[in-house]
């Protein structure tokens, strides 16, 4: 998944969708059985920045057919959260609302909160999630402890997330459900063996792939 802040990517695959996502706009790619995947980087006024998560897919999905969502900026949702910030819900729910990307595999959540000075949020929480929050501007005030940006907190979910700064702040907050499967990786690949590995290199070198 990539989320773009600011700046633009262009990007194309082997099955032919191709695009560029803008200020505000995110992709989703499913790899699955295999694509061949390209990416540009463009900066808007000199500003490029952003988010690339990669999320595993358990093994029944792994050689699902290759699938692909462009989503520009108008079309993430916006709710407000506490008495004056907002959340962009990318995907997931938050307090009812459906993210932009429809995607079942581990029910991901990623949310893009943007917390107001001196707001209080709480923000409801999967106990069957692993899950992080990143702080990209300002700092936040979360079970005690004290995030700056650039800094990244593992979370425990057994209780609503309460959320607190004295200045604006923007962070993101990413989960999703454990798959509890190996994972063997070699480059690009993530497989759960090493034969499943070999099969997938064999596959790319001999054209196989989509």
């Amino acid at each position: 998944m990539t989320y773009m802040l600011n700046g633009k990517m262009g990007h194309k695959d082997s099955v032919g969708n191709e695009g560029i996502i803008e200020d505000g706009g995110l992709q989703w790619m499913n790899a699955g059985k295999g694509i061949i995947h390209e990416e540009m980087p463009m900066q808007t006024k000199g500003q490029m920045r952003g988010f690339q998560l990669w999320v595993n897919l358990p093994a029944s999905e792994k050689m699902s057919a290759p699938g692909y969502a462009d989503i520009p900026s108008k079309d993430v949702p916006e709710v407000s959260i506490g008495s004056s910030s907002m959340a962009r819900v990318l995907a997931g729910n938050l307090n009812g609302q459906e993210g932009a990307v429809s995607t079942q595999a581990v029910k991901p959540q990623f949310f893009d909160i943007h917390l107001h000075a001196d707001d209080t949020i709480d923000v409801p929480t999967s106990s069957h999630h692993n899950g992080f929050v990143y702080v990209y501007e300002g700092h936040v005030d979360i079970a005690g402890k004290t995030l700056r940006k650039g800094q990244l907190g593992v979370l425990d979910f057994a209780d609503a997330l309460t959320l607190q700064s004295n200045e604006n702040t923007k962070l993101i907050i990413v989960s999703g459900e454990p798959i509890n499967e190996p994972v063997v990786q070699y480059g690009p690949f993530v497989m759960n063996t090493e034969a499943e590995i070999k099969q997938a290199l064999h596959d790319y070198q001999n054209g196989t792939l989509a």
